[in-house]
């Protein structure tokens, strides 16, 4: 039950986090990923589909969505300056890495497109990566 709940919590902070415009930059992205970068979010997270969530050290969490336009990793909570946030292919190639800029604000990969998939969102933190499974 204690799980449930702090999965739905959990889930509720990182949609309240896109909500508030937690990332930093734009420019276009390419659509399968190898170009140009965006680092916000989509436009309306609430229509993507949450794939899957991880925890770190209780405190760190990794998020992927998958959107009409693409998919994101999301990285929240206490983040620290240097973490960063990417995204692999199913070659396992490393596509839109972001570090985190600033304490405690979750930062987004840019969108990537259907081409290199199967995604799933990657952060390094304090030297460890942790994973989402793929979609």
């Amino acid at each position: 039950m204690m799980n449930r709940i702090y999965n739905f919590v959990s889930a509720a902070l990182g949609l309240a986090l896109v909500g508030l415009g937690v990332s930093g930059g734009a420019a276009a992205a390419a659509p399968d990923g190898s170009g140009s970068a965006e680092a916000g979010p989509p436009a309306a997270v609430a229509s993507c589909t949450t794939i899957d969530t991880k925890t770190y050290a209780l405190v760190v969490h990794l998020a992927l969505y998958r959107c009409e336009d693409g998919w994101y990793g999301l990285v929240y909570g206490q983040t620290r300056v240097g973490m960063q946030v990417y995204l692999r292919s199913a070659a396992n190639t490393i596509t839109g890495l972001r570090t985190v800029a600033v304490d405690n604000r979750g930062t987004f990969t840019p969108r990537v497109g259907i081409h290199g998939g199967p995604w799933k969102a990657c952060a390094n933190i304090r030297g460890a990566e942790i994973c989402t499974i793929r979609d």
